[in-house]
């Protein structure tokens, strides 16, 4: 009897070492089944800085419209909002101020790695010279495009959506204003766009907001959430973030998070740093203040038409090629986060020449639901939205992703790459999100899913044994 308890605890104790060193290897691969599981990532929660910030709203729900009452108006007066004691828009902000020292005092900087300070050249673009490209210790998209961080405490970059056929709309630098007289200019302010998206099937985009932005022109954001739209970060003044130092960063972020918490109610997960200047110590400032680093798979170059560095023929060629790629079915490797903004009347025109053909090759949604996130902000959940092509016809189009996961699937089992894995934003064990297909060496997961079920197997045969010993 003892011979068979003591085999039985021999063969449960090394299944056991195995499944754990394998999942283990394996954490990044794997997908969170339930929320007990834990995340590889450093621990993040909702930022306490932000819990006695005075919203307009007692619930943010409350301005989200139905999808039959949204419709094509004007912007509404905002109402009980104080939009005070900010620093002056489109400048850096102070970084002595109580505010942002408050939150300085909160993070751990043992865990921001301690990456140097870029600096500009002259004519005010990045100096990238002097980094060591070859062995990118830092992961400087701007100099080498990385998107993977070198510490493995910190998620990679979101930069595209995970399914073919997806197109993650969204756009930069609202919501947009015009201040000069112009009558001709004013009519491409918003809600200019956010009517047009209303007009094209009620469509929804991921906004990343200049707080600057959100602070002078608060009815437009307002708007947007109303609408539907998801609302993320992109900092106070639009800098280039790798050349901040610490304090800096946090102000931009700070001030930033602060003019959403005030005009709209929500705290945003997610973040987008102008121009793409990320490295491993601004994401890991960026993470530890709640928000996960969004980047894009294709530039449409649309900011460059205003100051006429671009032609519009250049422009208009990137989204042709795009669209005849998908309607040739040569674009099948997975869906796209492009890089549009909402920042002059070139770019809103852009959008409404050229949104309508996209629609008709791709499933255009939010970032947020393409990654299947459906909680973007740190205020309860769920915030899930549905665009309107989504809701048409759902059966047929949750067949079609199944179908094409079954297709997935079945590529990877004849192959030695496995699916993309994913975890959510800002979250340590939530739904999953798209780990980039490049510069990740892939591992096939299906071994880890068989060591678990024989351990579940191994176990139940342990129980019965012991329990059919102890019986007799």
């Amino acid at each position: 009897m003892y011979l068979t308890i003591s085999l039985s605890s021999t063969i449960l104790f090394t299944l056991t070492a195995v499944a754990t060193s394998a999942t283990n290897d394996e954490q990044v691969q794997q997908q969170p089944s339930d929320s007990s599981q834990t995340s590889p990532y450093l621990a993040v929660s909702s930022p306490a800085w932000l819990a006695d910030i005075k919203t307009p709203f007692e619930d943010a729900r409350s301005l989200i419209l139905s999808e039959e009452d949204i419709m094509v108006r004007p912007l509404e007066k905002v109402k009980n909002l104080q939009l005070t004691n900010f620093p002056p828009p489109m400048r850096a902000p102070p970084v002595d101020d109580p505010e942002v020292q408050a939150v300085v005092k909160q993070l751990d900087w043992s865990q921001v790695p301690d990456a140097p300070v870029r600096t500009a050249t002259p004519d005010g673009e990045l100096n990238v010279e002097s980094y060591n490209s070859e062995e990118d210790p830092h992961c400087w998209w701007s100099s080498t495009l990385c998107k993977t961080p070198r510490v493995n405490y910190i998620p990679e970059d979101i930069s595209y959506c995970p399914h073919a056929g997806d197109w993650g709309l969204n756009y930069d630098d609202g919501p947009y204003r015009v201040w000069s007289d112009d009558e001709n200019e004013k009519e491409y302010e918003e809600p200019r766009l956010y009517n047009f998206l209303i007009e094209q099937g009620k469509l929804k985009a991921t906004l990343f907001y200049i707080g600057s932005n959100v602070m002078t022109f608060p009815e437009a954001a307002q708007r947007a959430f109303s609408d539907g739209h998801t609302i993320c970060s992109h900092t106070w003044s639009h800098p280039y973030m790798t050349t901040l130092t610490n304090e800096q960063i946090v102000s931009e972020l700070y001030w930033t998070q602060k003019a959403i918490k005030e005009a709209v109610g929500i705290t945003p997960k997610c973040w987008r740093p102008p121009f793409g200047d990320i490295d491993d110590r601004v994401r890991a400032i960026a993470w530890q203040m709640g928000m996960r680093s969004i980047l894009w798979d294709r530039d449409s170059n649309d900011w460059a038409l205003a100051a006429q560095s671009i032609s519009a023929n250049t422009v208009n060629g990137y989204f042709k090629e795009w669209v005849e790629l998908r309607a040739a079915d040569q674009d099948n490797e997975h869906g796209h986060i492009p890089l549009q903004h909402e920042s002059s009347n070139h770019t809103i025109m852009l959008t409404e020449k050229w949104l309508p053909n996209i629609q008709k090759q791709f499933n255009i949604v939010p970032i947020h639901e393409c990654i299947g996130d459906s909680s973007p902000y740190w205020e309860d959940g769920p915030w899930e939205y549905k665009s309107a092509n989504k809701l048409i016809d759902e059966p047929n189009q949750e067949q079609q992703r199944e179908e094409e996961d079954d297709e997935i699937e079945s590529s990877n089992s004849d192959s030695d790459s496995s699916p993309n894995s994913r975890i959510a934003i800002g979250s340590n064990n939530n739904k999953t999100l798209s780990k980039e297909h490049q510069n990740i060496p892939s591992t096939p997961s299906s071994g880890v899913s068989l060591i678990h079920s024989t351990f579940i197997d191994f176990t139940l045969l342990f129980s019965i044994t012991f329990a059919f010993i102890f019986i007799n």
